[in-house]
């Protein structure tokens, strides 16, 4: 009997540990789910203090601010792309520095709109580098013409005028090659506003014939022009005339850029600098100054 009973005694006090140690679990439960939930305030210090010291180091923070610079205009460039969805939004006219055109689609006539041999067909606003002038400023929302020699003959010069919207407007193109066409800002980099009115009120025009110098060839390169005298006896002093031209095949501005060489000898070439000048550029004239 005491062995009977030493044995129920254990029995009893092991299941009584039993239950306790059961209880003891939904507790042990109950902080493993509180720990994987948002932090405490306990454990906010911690993350704060990183957050600050990584803003307040002068080289982290430069270094960040640039990448986020170049994100944020990458990324604006994509959504602009892609949430357009219209024509109007896109930038379709030259643009010298690659800054894109603050104007919508340029006007295209349904009339034609000529003037002695020159076809003007789009019309719009341009913002970004002035080149007209050599001032290479910058400008915003100016007036521009996409101009159109429909001859063929050589336009050595046109100078004409537009009334847009009430406004007077004056553009010059130079050294246009026969079914080239250019766009052209206005003189003295008018400004306008979206949907201005363009009227052609007149303007003059020059055509020639270009002297034709067979030995002379002239490449346009990056920053230069590299010119060849393939004459057998004579030196060469002159002009390289070139100009801009834009993706679409137009050339970028009514002005023409020249460079001088002189005394190039006999079955020789050299490179001359030549500003605005690289390798998609044009070159539209050579002029001998003998």
């Amino acid at each position: 009997m005491k062995i009977l009973l030493s044995v129920l005694i254990l029995l009893s006090t092991l299941l009584l540990v039993g239950c306790k140690t059961q209880e003891a679990l939904p507790n042990e439960r109950g902080g493993s789910t509180a720990s994987s939930g948002p932090p405490s305030l306990s454990e906010a210090p911690s993350q704060q203090d990183g957050t600050a010291a990584e803003s307040t180091d002068p080289d982290s923070e430069s270094e960040h601010g640039q990448q986020g610079t170049e994100t944020q205009e990458g990324g604006s460039n994509g959504q602009v792309s892609e949430s357009s969805g219209t024509e109007s939004d896109q930038p379709t006219y030259p643009a010298p520095t690659g800054e894109p055109w603050v104007s919508d689609v340029p006007i295209e006539k349904t009339e034609p709109v000529e003037l002695d041999g020159l076809r003007f067909t789009s019309f719009g606003r341009y913002s970004g580098t002035y080149f007209e002038d050599g001032s290479d400023k910058a400008v915003e929302d100016v007036a521009v013409v996409l101009v159109v020699n429909t001859t063929e003959r050589y336009l050595e010069l046109a100078i004409f005028s537009f009334e847009i919207d009430g406004a007077p407007a004056t553009f010059t193109v130079t050294n246009l090659p026969p079914q080239k066409g250019a766009w052209v800002l206005a003189r003295d980099a008018l400004i306008v506003n979206s949907g201005a009115s363009f009227v052609l009120k007149g303007g003059t025009t020059t055509f020639c014939t270009p002297e034709d110098i067979p030995t002379i060839t002239a490449q346009p390169l990056d920053g230069t022009v590299l010119v060849e005298n393939r004459s057998e006896t004579e030196a060469f002093s002159g002009y390289i005339y070139y100009k801009t031209v834009y993706e679409d095949g137009n050339y970028l501005g009514g002005v023409t850029y020249r460079s001088l060489i002189e005394d190039l000898p006999a079955q020789s070439r050299t490179e001359i600098t030549a500003a605005h000048c690289d390798e998609t550029a044009e070159i539209v004239r050579i002029v001998t100054t003998e």
